[in-house]
């Protein structure tokens, strides 16, 4: 086909499976050129990288591609660093694993100290303003808990936590093996939110690209009743992007992604999506949502688990909620709905399980009518799958 039309070589790589593209482009630069950016697409929107040389530089080179830079729809950092004790121990051990520990903390903590992860960091976000795209920028964690009910097959690293069988697992980023190798970062290496959006939200105000959103994608442990209000990376994010006035910045949208603990959950195991956005609404996705107590004044004190009281902070009421695949404690409809009731005027309830403590599911399949069509005034209201439970 080396006589064929642009137009019939932009078909071919349209219709191609994505895992060929990246060999089609190899075909010649005619194929190259239509392969590019369908490759992009498929491949390259969502892409995590860790802080060292060779994957901060890997996205600056990925930012600064004519083609594959405007490509990218998501960018995150990872959280994880290694131990400050391995970078004073000896080199030459003979402990080969302690030996990549030392080499892997040593060059981290140089590059660093440095500032050269803030100069990459600048670089790539300079590229990708010129470039116009909407992109999220945020942290990931680089390990999380994974759990196995005794009847299933161990893991390969095994721990026991709240009866069940656990290990860990690393959420792999472009440079991970360059960096890592093979070593388990939920032993050598420890969690440092502050260090990574610090050094993001330097490049942001000094590149002048804040990004379309800010993605915090966090791991948490099983069973942590710690509600993730309390981490210092978040209350860094939300002391970012949360105005006096209890609203979010302008043009910004805040997306906290969470590992769900499947027994909350009805169904299988899914991350916990919240997203916020600037123009008052919020997505809420495989979430717990109880009351814990009523609060005084018109605030009320609802537990969004496992956020704690966090979203009582932007409590000047959202325009628009969707809830999707998530357990509602019934007392919501007393407290949390009213909250925003000013402002609410489209309501979403899509696979919603509503769950109460006294009473009949009948009963309470009327109360919950009655305060949706007593306290609210919606314009749109949108059901499906709604189920009720009371407790005997």
């Amino acid at each position: 086909m080396p006589t064929a039309s642009p137009e019939i070589w932009d078909l071919v790589a349209a219709t191609a499976y994505s895992n060929d593209l990246a060999n089609l482009r190899l075909t010649n630069k005619t194929m190259n050129n239509a392969a590019t950016r369908l490759f992009g697409l498929a491949r390259l929107t969502n892409r995590r990288f860790i802080v060292s040389p060779f994957s901060l530089k890997g996205l600056v080179e990925l930012t600064a591609h004519p083609v594959l830079g405007r490509c990218l729809e998501s960018v995150s950092v990872g959280t994880y660093r290694i131990s400050a004790e391995f970078r004073g121990c000896p080199e030459g051990s003979e402990d080969t694993h302690y030996d990549a520990a030392h080499h892997a903390a040593v060059t981290q903590s140089r590059f660093e100290k440095a500032d050269l992860h803030i100069q990459l960091l600048i670089e790539a976000l300079t590229n990708l303003k010129a470039h116009g795209g909407r992109v999220v920028l945020g942290l990931f964690d680089d390990v999380v808990e994974d759990r196995f009910l005794r009847s299933e097959n161990p893991p390969r690293r095994n721990g026991r936590l709240d009866g069940h069988l656990v290990r860990h697992v690393h959420r792999r980023a472009y440079g991970f093996g360059e960096l890592y190798g093979d070593l388990d970062l939920s032993i050598v290496g420890s969690r440092q939110p502050k260090l990574t959006l610090e050094a993001l939200g330097i490049a942001m105000h000094i590149s002048g690209c804040n990004g379309d959103g800010l993605l915090f994608d966090v791991g948490r442990g099983h069973g942590e009743a710690t509600p993730i209000a309390w981490d210092s990376g978040f209350n860094q994010v939300v002391r970012l992007l949360v105005l006096s006035d209890h609203t979010l910045m302008p043009a910004i949208d805040l997306v906290v992604k969470l590992c769900s603990d499947p027994a909350e959950l009805h169904g299988p195991w899914h991350d916990s999506l919240m997203v916020l956005r600037s123009d008052r609404s919020m997505l809420l996705l495989n979430h717990s949502i109880m009351t814990i107590g009523m609060a005084s004044g018109s605030t009320p004190n609802i537990y969004l688990s496992p956020y704690g009281d966090f979203t009582n902070t932007l409590h000047s009421g959202s325009e628009k909620i969707v809830l999707r695949r998530c357990d509602v404690d019934m007392m919501i409809q007393q407290h949390w709905f009213p909250a925003h009731a000013r402002a609410l005027r489209r309501l979403e309830l899509l696979d919603v399980h509503i769950f109460g403590h006294d009473g009949t599911a009948e009963g309470g399949i009327v109360d919950f009518w009655t305060v949706l069509k007593d306290t609210l005034e919606l314009e749109i209201l949108v059901l499906g799958g709604l189920t009720f439970e009371y407790a005997a």
